[in-house]
């Protein structure tokens, strides 16, 4: 499984799951019941949830880490926004935007690693 470290601020924020393959994007959170501690679509530029069992909060990132836009709690069977600029895009259990006061403007930044 591929991994990444989120760093909000240039403090470590979370280790989740990285999707990079067109079947990882593809797939998504498909099947789950949960997206556990998260999941980063390295090189996303949109998000649905046809299919899923549990609405997402989404967070929309330019190339550079900058939080482009904030999706709270988005329902199985939608579509998510289409934001100029998006390169990539993490999705987290509904509620994480909210409980972590996660912002738009912000700056992440990251680091791969594999297990």
């Amino acid at each position: 499984m591929k991994t990444i470290t989120i760093y909000r601020h240039r403090a470590f924020f979370r280790q989740i799951e990285l999707a990079t393959t067109m079947d990882e994007l593809t797939k998504g959170l498909l099947g789950r019941n949960n997206a556990g501690s998260g999941l980063f679509l390295f090189g996303a530029t949109a998000v649905h949830t046809y299919g899923m069992r549990f609405g997402i909060d989404v967070v929309y990132l330019n190339q550079n880490g900058l939080v482009l836009g904030l999706e709270e709690r988005l329902l199985p069977n939608r579509e998510g926004m289409q934001l100029s600029r998006t390169s990539h895009i993490v999705e987290f259990n509904a509620g994480t935007i909210k409980y972590y006061r996660i912002r738009i403007g912000e700056p992440w930044h990251w680091i791969l690693k594999r297990l």
